[in-house]
This record gives C-alpha cells, sequence and structure tokens, in this order.
C-alpha cells in the first residue's frame, strides 16, 4: 500500500515537473523570439521641401555618457539599408521604409550633395512602429527676395539656419498634431 502510494506521488511529482519545465521552455523560446517593427519617415530640407533621392543610412550606436556622444558602430543589418528616399510605401516623395528593425539604439542618417542631417532612436520594437522626420541641415535653404522700393534695387538675404530649422520643427509639430486629430476622427 505505501509502496503504491510512493509510485501515484512520484508520477504526481514528474507529471509537475514536466509541466514546469515545459512553461519554463515556452517562456524561454518568447524570450529569445526577436520583435521587429518598421522605421519610417521623411527627409526635408531646411526650408520644409521633401528631398528625393537622399541616403538614408540606419546605423546602431551606443552612447557614451562621459561625453554625451553617439559613436555609430556599424550599418544595422537590416532590409534596404542604406536605401534612397522616394515615393514609399505611402507614395510620398522623400520618404523611407526600414522594415523587419529589432530593437536597439539607432543614428539615422540623410545624406545629399554632401550635406547631412541625422536622427537618434532608441527604438523598441514592442511599439511595431516608429514615425520620424530628418532636417538636412544646410540642404536646398531657399534665397527669399526683397524688394527695397519699387522702381530700388533688388535685395537678396539668406535666411538664418538657425531660423529655418525652428521653422521647419514648428510645422512639423504642427502636422502631426492634424494627422493625430485625423487619426480620432
Amino acid at each position: 500500500m505505501i509502496r503504491n502510494i510512493l509510485k501515484r506521488i512520484t508520477s504526481l511529482s514528474l507529471l509537475l515537473a514536466f509541466s514546469i519545465l515545459l512553461t519554463a521552455a515556452s517562456s524561454y523560446c518568447s524570450a529569445l523570439e526577436e520583435r521587429v517593427g518598421i522605421i519610417e519617415g521623411l527627409v526635408i530640407s531646411e526650408d520644409i521641401d521633401r528631398v528625393d533621392t537622399a541616403k538614408v543610412t540606419v546605423w546602431q550606436c551606443i552612447y557614451n555618457g562621459d561625453t554625451g556622444a553617439y559613436k555609430n558602430i556599424k550599418i544595422a543589418e537590416i532590409d534596404m539599408n542604406p536605401q534612397f528616399t522616394g515615393p514609399g510605401r505611402k507614395g510620398e516623395k522623400g520618404s523611407f521604409t526600414f522594415e523587419n528593425v529589432p530593437s536597439g539604439l539607432y543614428n539615422i542618417t540623410a545624406e545629399k550633395n554632401g550635406h547631412m542631417g541625422y536622427k537618434i532612436i532608441n527604438f523598441d520594437a514592442r511599439r511595431l512602429f516608429e514615425n520620424t522626420y530628418i532636417v538636412i541641415t544646410g540642404y536646398n535653404t531657399s534665397t527669399y527676395v526683397a524688394h527695397v522700393h519699387e522702381e530700388g534695387p533688388v535685395t537678396t538675404f539668406q535666411v538664418d539656419s538657425r531660423t529655418s530649422t525652428l521653422v521647419a520643427i514648428g510645422l512639423i509639430i504642427m502636422i502631426s498634431y492634424f494627422n493625430n486629430r485625423k487619426k480620432r476622427a
């Protein structure tokens, strides 16, 4: 009788141990499963034009807490990296899309005719999606013309790049606000 009880306890213990092992293995496999997401956005100039055929590259980078600077380690191993801006998935000029991007710290650079812009993103693939804008500093800065007098000389002046950048940021915030309002409606 005691032997039968011990056999049953042993069988139940083995069944319980096997169940715990399966649960742990399932959790471990889920942790190993790499989540990926999408990073997409627009490349714009300082005068808020969308920049077509800009080279966009996603770099893996690290942050140096001592210097407060980011350092590119290597080009991220994701499909179509680097790529050139174009119509993209949404058909918008100057857009880019990187799919199957794992979580990580990235520096996304955009380059056109020797001018460059960048955006640091701490990408969390659990959110599945990141939308961003990159302003290429110094590229395609408009020259505005002001007429002093009707018969007088024409004065040309360059808009300060800091002013252009602030205007670009303001417009980006407004565009994001109105896009979010449309989504809610």
